[in-house]
C-alpha cells in the first residue's frame, strides 16, 4: 500500500506541476502581449510636420581606389617590399613561356605587373591598376607579381 501512496503523490505532484506551468504561461503570454502592443503606436502626424532639416543629407559618392594609388611611372627600385597600389595604361601585353606581362611604355627598362601562369582579359588602350608587393627583376626593374586581381580603373580615369 505504501508504494501505492508513493504513486498517487507523483501523479498528483505531475499534474499539480503541470497546471501550475500552464497558468503562469497563459498569464505571462497575456501580460507580454499587453506590453508589446501598447508599446508599438504610431506618433501623431504633427510630430513629423515640424521636423526641419538643417544640414543637407551627405550625398553617396564612390571613392576613387586611384587616390591611394601611383601612377606607374612614379614606382622605382628604391620602392622594393613595399605594398603598394599601382595604375597605368596598357601599353602592351606579352606572354610567352615565361609569363604573363603588363607594360605601360615601350621597352623593357620601366615597371610592369607580372604572373606567372595566369593570363587576363585586357587590352592595350585599358587602364588597369593592381595592388601587391614591389619586386625586383634580374635587371633591377620593380614589378608586382599578380597574386590577387588586376582591376579595371577606366571608370576613375577622364
Amino acid at each position: 500500500m505504501g508504494n501505492f501512496n508513493k504513486r498517487i503523490s507523483s501523479i498528483l505532484l505531475i499534474v499539480f506541476g503541470i497546471f501550475t506551468f500552464s497558468v503562469v504561461f497563459a498569464l505571462y503570454s497575456n501580460v507580454l502581449k499587453t506590453v508589446l502592443t501598447s508599446q508599438i503606436t504610431t506618433p501623431p502626424p504633427e510630430v513629423f510636420a515640424t521636423a526641419e532639416i538643417t544640414s543637407p543629407l551627405p550625398q553617396a559618392v564612390p571613392t576613387n581606389p586611384l587616390d591611394s594609388c601611383l601612377l606607374w611611372s612614379q614606382v622605382d627600385s628604391t620602392m622594393a617590399g613595399a605594398e603598394q597600389c599601382v595604375y597605368g595604361i596598357i601599353y602592351r601585353i606579352e606572354q610567352d613561356s615565361g609569363g604573363f606581362r603588363i607594360r605601360f611604355e615601350n621597352g623593357r627598362q620601366s615597371f610592369f605587373l607580372a604572373s606567372g601562369s595566369h593570363g587576363y582579359n585586357v587590352s592595350k588602350g585599358e587602364c588597369v591598376y593592381a595592388t601587391g608587393i614591389i619586386q625586383l627583376s634580374s635587371e633591377n626593374i620593380p614589378y608586382i607579381l599578380l597574386d590577387k586581381m588586376l582591376l579595371s580603373c577606366k571608370i576613375w580615369i577622364k
